[in-house]
Formats: structure tokens, C-alpha cells, sequence
């Protein structure tokens, strides 16, 4: 395949029409929370790898993927806009208009832990003192984060209920926090069997919810949340995203790599090309 010559524009157009033949992805894995969520990105970020390197070897796609007849646009609605393709392009860069997640689990559930997190600060309730916990989203994440949690961890981390009683008991930021573990721990599983799932909110997208803890004396804690931390709108500031790379790295990078690696990325928009920056990420 090498031998064949392709410039650059139809060298992308390749890459762009292998890379859609290959793209899917389902939410059932949330009903038992199994193993492959874990892949689905990986393999989506996979994909475009492989497919940008077979592109520069020759390797072709149809370079009507998106619009084309049976492209991608056709496959997943009836209605689309084509021009919304090239709108605002190179002004215009959707990497920023991005959920960065400080929690591990389903972001349809960060804007009720930044609301329980907020009620528990400012409260200072206690867990024993809890008679209700009253979660109210929209339709779709009550209807696909209602599960106990239990099955597995990536089950909790589906789940309202779980995470929930989570939240309020144990350090949610830290990624650890999610183990085989914890999905025996009496007291989370107490806490999250008095968690009420009420999807109330209508036209909303998944960054707004309200939650109300009410205690065994009648009292009531609510707080409303519309762009959880993390939401574009409400972004991390650059030491808490530095902090979760080296929470979520420091198990299989080394200290001394992980600070390269930082500082590389700092340096990203002026660097002449990756490869140091890839190189410090190959295992």
C-alpha cells in the first residue's frame, strides 16, 4: 500500500471514512455495569489512531462517510444539518466545549453530588441522622442510573442510589474510592436504600438536578445545581486537572515521567510536532 501517493486532504479523507465505518457504541452495559464501558473509548480513541496511520500508507475510506447516502449522518437520523459540519471551523475547537469529570463514575450524576457535596459542607449533617435522600434529574438518567449499583463497580458507578450515599460518606473525588470493596460496605448500602429517584425536570440536559436531604427531625437540606463542576460553563481550573492525571496515573507512570508529561502538555500549541510528548506516553 505504500506505494500509493495521497495528499494530504485525501490522506484525512481516509483516515475520517475508516474511522466512521468502525464508530458505534450502546448504553445496556449500564444495566449490570459490565466490563465493556471500559473499552469504549479506548477503542473509539483506538480507531482513529489506526485509521490515521493506515490513511498515511495508502489505506482509503469513502470520503462521503458523513453525508454520503449511507453515511454516518443517514445511519443515525432522519433530519440533520450537513452544514453544521463545517460551521465556525477553525475558529471553533468542541475539545472546549468538553466535560471534564472530577468524579469517577457517570457524569448524569455530577450535578447531584456537587448538590450533596454542597448540602454536606454547609450542613454538616450526620449519615445516621439521615431519614430521606431525595434525588430529582430528568427522565433519562432516572430511568438509566436507578439500578442498587451492586452488581459490580462499574455498576455503582451507574448507579443514583450508590453514588449518592457515596457522596456523603466517603471522599467521592478519589478515584480509588470505587472498589470490589465498597460494594459490601453496610453503611453505604444502608444510606443508599433511603436514596428517592424523582425524574421531575423537564427540558434540562443532565447537568441539572436538585437533591434534599431530609433528617429524622423533619428537617430539609435542598440544593439546586444547573452546571456541575467539570461543565464547560464551570470548568476546572488547570491544579485540578493536573491532579487528576496524577491521581489516575501515578499507579502505572512514574512520578518523574508524570511531571515530563505535564510539562509537555503545557508546551502542546507550540511544540513543531508530538512525538516527545508520545513518546513520554508509551508504557
Amino acid at each position: 500500500m505504500g506505494h500509493i501517493r495521497r495528499n494530504l486532504t485525501e490522506r484525512l479523507l481516509d483516515a475520517l471514512g475508516s474511522a466512521g465505518s468502525l464508530s458505534s457504541g450502546i448504553k445496556e452495559f449500564a444495566v449490570t455495569g459490565s466490563m465493556i464501558k471500559r473499552y469504549h473509548a479506548g477503542k473509539a480513541a483506538e480507531n482513529g489512531i489506526v485509521t490515521a496511520l493506515l490513511a498515511s500508507r495508502g489505506f482509503t475510506g469513502p470520503a462521503s462517510v458523513l453525508e454520503g447516502k449511507f453515511g454516518f449522518l443517514q445511519a443515525f437520523s432522519d433530519s440533520f444539518d450537513v452544514s453544521k459540519l463545517i460551521e465556525n471551523l477553525k475558529t471553533q475547537w468542541e475539545i472546549l466545549n468538553i466535560n471534564v469529570k472530577p468524579y469517577a463514575c457517570c457524569g448524569g450524576l455530577h450535578s447531584m453530588i456537587d448538590g450533596l457535596l454542597a448540602i454536606k459542607k454547609a450542613q454538616k449533617v450526620e449519615s445516621d441522622r439521615i431519614s430521606k435522600v431525595l434525588v430529582e434529574t430528568i427522565e433519562k438518567v432516572a430511568l438509566q442510573n436507578s439500578g442498587p449499583g451492586t452488581e459490580s463497580v462499574m455498576a455503582a458507578q451507574y448507579s443514583i442510589p450508590f453514588v449518592a450515599a457515596l457522596a456523603l460518606l466517603r471522599d467521592i473525588e478519589d478515584p480509588s474510592v470505587f472498589t470490589d470493596s465498597i460494594l459490601q460496605d453496610e453503611s453505604v448500602l444502608s444510606l443508599s436504600k433511603k436514596v428517592e429517584i424523582l425524574p421531575s425536570i423537564k427540558n434540562a440536559g443532565m447537568e441539572k438536578s436538585r437533591v434534599t436531604i431530609e433528617t429524622i427531625k423533619g428537617e430539609k437540606h435542598v440544593k439546586d445545581t444547573e452546571k456541575p463542576k467539570g461543565h464547560p460553563d464551570n470548568p476546572l481550573d488547570y491544579d485540578a486537572v493536573v491532579k487528576k492525571f496524577k491521581n489516575l496515573s501515578s499507579s502505572v507512570i512514574s512520578s518523574d515521567r508524570i511531571e515530563q508529561i505535564i510539562e509537555s502538555v503545557s508546551k502542546l500549541q507550540d511544540m513543531p510536532n508530538i512525538n516527545e510528548l508520545a513518546r513520554l506516553l508509551q508504557k
